[in-house]
């Protein structure tokens, strides 16, 4: 899986702009309709130009764009609910290509008849799961500078005060393991226990067209689980509302801390 900050409901104000395509932003909900950067343009060489978008996805080797085709009319997009910076710097590429191609933009576009696309690379993702344990919950934030929204794995528990500073050292260390560049929590004493909330997360995804960072949450689970036998740790909080750990947070290790806390 990948986490690290998207965008789903704001498009990123002040980092990107198009000539050519335009937002549609993610509702959530009952829409549950997912982010979208699209445009409807009209080619004299679709053909032509539907190979160049092949090439450029076969030479990233990562990537989506989908394509709405009804002779030289087309949609051209991709669609995510978590939408990277590769998506967006995907997008700046494909419009240098329709300027090649000297497309004109339309104003409408009749899905009805037309030929569906799709172009990206098969990736074996069975390797990188989401968490089966249920120690781990996958959140996501409120949005933070140019819209973004973060997604972070989220650790509950309880340990001995005591115990602390070695358990969260023994965290990081997992982090380290785990290709984790995100690591904060919050705290809340309740008697001589402390209730932790842990969030694992990642930066900036994909920026200039640099590696993502896959996670194996399964991984991570495991790890925190086989701690729980080196401490005295429960995967749970204690106490009432007021011992609840929210705000304050403490970090660990940090990267684009505007885009997420």
């Amino acid at each position: 899986m990948i986490l690290g900050v998207y965008w789903y409901f704001g498009f990123p104000e002040g980092l990107y702009s198009y000539n050519y395509f335009r937002w549609k932003p993610g509702y959530g909900g009952h829409a549950n309709n997912p982010a979208e950067l699209e445009t409807i343009i009209q080619s004299e060489k679709p053909e032509a130009l539907i190979q160049d978008l092949r090439e450029l996805i076969g030479k990233l080797q990562q990537g989506f764009i989908f394509i709405y085709q009804n002779g030289q009319n087309m949609k051209i997009g991709t669609g995510s609910f978590n939408l990277h910076d590769f998506d967006f710097v995907l997008m700046k590429q494909v419009e240098v290509i329709l300027q090649q191609h000297q497309v004109q933009l339309l104003e409408e576009f009749d899905n009805a008849e037309s030929q569906l696309i799709k172009i990206h690379v098969k990736k074996d993702q069975t390797s990188l799961p989401y968490p089966s344990l249920k120690l781990l919950k996958v959140v996501s934030s409120n949005m933070k500078k140019h819209n973004a929204e973060t997604s972070s794995l989220r650790l509950d528990c309880n340990i001995p005060l005591k115990e602390k500073n070695a358990y969260l050292a023994e965290i990081a260390k997992v982090s380290e393991e785990e290709n984790i560049s995100v690591l904060y929590f919050s705290e809340k004493r309740f008697e001589d226990t402390l209730n932790l909330m842990l969030f694992f997360s990642n930066g900036r995804q994909g920026l200039n067209f640099s590696d993502i960072q896959y996670v194996n949450a399964e991984n991570i689970e495991r790890k925190i689980q086989a701690l729980a036998t080196q401490f005295e740790v429960e995967f749970q909080h204690k106490g009432d509302w007021n011992a609840y750990p929210v705000g304050n947070y403490q970090i660990i290790k940090m990267v684009d801390k505007d885009f997420i806390i």
